[in-house]
């Protein structure tokens, strides 16, 4: 009988949210394996600080469904405006060999919003175009749902490569990565010459040195061929998101 690796599921929230800095995040997931599990939990990281592991349970019996809950209180947390909070549930188990294994789930992110948001009415400009404010919050935007794909897609990898060797298709996977990180960095580029804000200015010159290390942590992973070098590429993709909702303006001028 074939010995697999537990089965885990994010059934709440189950999405990627925006919070307040005092909210408490109720997660929760159910876990299965067919002979039994050593240990599982979920691991936290709030902004740049260190992942945290938190246990939720120990040797749990095999061929049953586990329900697996943990009640994140961000105010705790020391949680603030334009933070990046994300998640992902573990389970350890013994593989054919007796050796231990861990594994994880699909990783969600919690955006931190400031508590109190200002929108402001503004005038619409002549023929009906979009102000300039619109089209750089816009992109800055997009250019956050893009490092996201590619942080998710670093999380798939690093969640596929548990063994000592490298898959087959690990160099191209990786290169992909290397070649969207670079497209969001020449996007970055185009928008930093419409940004007028010295702080966002400041902000944006950050999130480049961000997604530059980033791709040079990915080139030496693909030259390396090691998938272990994958999680301090996933840290400066992290950087860089984080940097991008700083970007954001917490007020907001309607038209």
């Amino acid at each position: 009988i074939p010995n697999r690796p537990p089965e885990i599921k994010l059934t709440f929230p189950g999405r990627d949210l925006r919070v307040s800095p005092i909210e408490e995040l109720q997660l929760e997931a159910t876990v299965w394996d067919d002979f039994g599990i050593s240990e599982h939990g979920v691991v936290l990281a709030l902004a740049d600080q260190l992942p945290k592991t938190v246990a939720l349970g120990h040797k749990a019996v095999g061929r049953e469904k586990h329900e697996l809950a943990h009640l994140l209180a961000l105010e705790l947390e020391g949680a603030e405006p334009d933070q990046l909070v994300s998640y992902y549930f573990f389970a350890d188990d013994f593989g054919v060999a007796g050796v231990k294994r861990r594994t994880m789930s699909d990783m969600f992110f919690a955006e931190v919003r400031h508590f109190e948001e200002i929108f402001r009415e503004g005038q619409a400009p002549p023929g009906g175009a979009a102000p300039a404010e619109s089209k750089s919050a816009k992109k800055a935007e997009e250019l956050g749902e893009l490092q996201k794909q590619i942080m998710n897609a670093t999380w798939t990898i690093i969640r596929r490569e548990t063994r000592d060797q490298v898959t087959k298709p690990f160099a191209e996977d990786v290169g992909l990565l290397v070649e969207s990180q670079q497209s969001a960095i020449e996007q970055l580029n185009e928008l930093m010459q419409d940004l007028q804000d010295p702080q966002s200015k400041k902000f944006a010159e950050d999130v480049v040195t961000a997604m530059t290390s980033a791709v040079e942590r990915l080139l030496k992973t693909k030259a390396e061929m090691n998938a272990e070098l994958l999680s301090p590429s996933l840290e400066s993709e992290r950087a860089a998101y984080q940097g991008l909702l700083k970007l954001r303006a917490r007020e907001h001028k309607v038209t």
